[in-house]
């Protein structure tokens, strides 16, 4: 199974995890929350690397953060590597639930499932492509 690390500024991380388990109804295994908390880029890059490690069975990792370009995110993007640590920024509740539900495809695949997650659930009810005019 592909092993998910959210890498966030604060707690967002875990809340999101948390809210992800009480929606499913289950706590997702391979599936850890990392808070950078003004951490130095080198101790960033150590923790990260050690939180991948102990998620890897062998499917890869997948890394998703919140900020892209804040300190943990670079971090997290030194140790990219094709087909066994993928990254996704831009984490949100239906972004992670989409992961949730697709961790039975390949670490490409599911990089994408995330990223149109996080695309796909932005929507503005209210403005020119929005709901209103969809439903006029």
């Amino acid at each position: 199974m592909i092993g998910v690390l959210v890498l966030t500024t604060g707690e967002t991380g875990q809340h999101l995890i948390d809210e992800a388990s009480s929606i499913r109804n289950e706590v997702p295994e391979q599936l850890v929350s990392l808070a950078a908390h003004h951490r130095s880029p080198e101790k960033m890059l150590s923790l990260i690397g050690e939180a991948v490690e102990a998620l890897d069975d062998g499917d890869g990792v997948l890394i998703l953060t919140d900020i892209y370009g804040a300190t943990h995110s670079n971090a997290a993007c030194n140790l990219l590597e094709t087909g066994r640590i993928e990254l996704v920024t831009g984490i949100s509740l239906p972004m992670l639930l989409r992961v949730l539900n697709y961790r039975h495809l390949s670490l490409e695949q599911l990089a994408e499932k995330a990223a149109e997650g996080g695309r796909e659930c932005v929507i503005w009810p209210s403005g020119p492509k929005g709901l209103r005019e969809m439903k006029g």
